[in-house]
C-alpha cells in the first residue's frame, strides 16, 4: 500500500508510531520499524528519522541488541542508496 513514492503526508501519521517503536526496547518492534523504513522510507521520511537511526546503529547502549544494530545499518544503507545527501548534516 505504501512505497517510497507515496505522498509524505501519508507518512506523517506513521512517523510518531515508528519513532515510538524505535525506542520501545522491544527487539521485534524495533527491527520491524527499521525494516519498514528501509523498504518504504521516502527521502523526506529518511531525512526526518536518520538521526534516530544513526544513534540506534552506533550507540554504546548494551540494551540495543546486535540484531537491531544490524537492521539499523541496513536501513541506513537503504537510505544512502536512495539519497546520499541526507547524511551531509547527520
Amino acid at each position: 500500500m505504501l512505497n517510497e513514492k507515496s505522498d509524505f503526508d501519508i507518512f506523517v501519521n506513521c512517523i510518531d508510531t515508528i519513532k515510538a517503536d524505535l525506542v520501545c526496547g522491544n527487539e521485534t518492534f524495533e527491527s520491524l520499524a527499521l525494516a519498514t523504513l528501509g523498504n518504504i522510507g521516502s527521502p523526506a521520511l529518511a531525512k526526518e528519522l536518520a538521526p534516530a537511526i544513526v544513534h540506534k546503529a552506533f550507540n554504546e547502549d548494551k540494551r540495543t541488541t546486535a540484531y537491531v544494530k544490524k537492521k539499523a545499518v541496513a536501513c541506513l544503507q537503504s537510505f544512502l542508496r536512495r539519497q546520499p545527501s541526507i547524511y551531509d548534516d547527520v
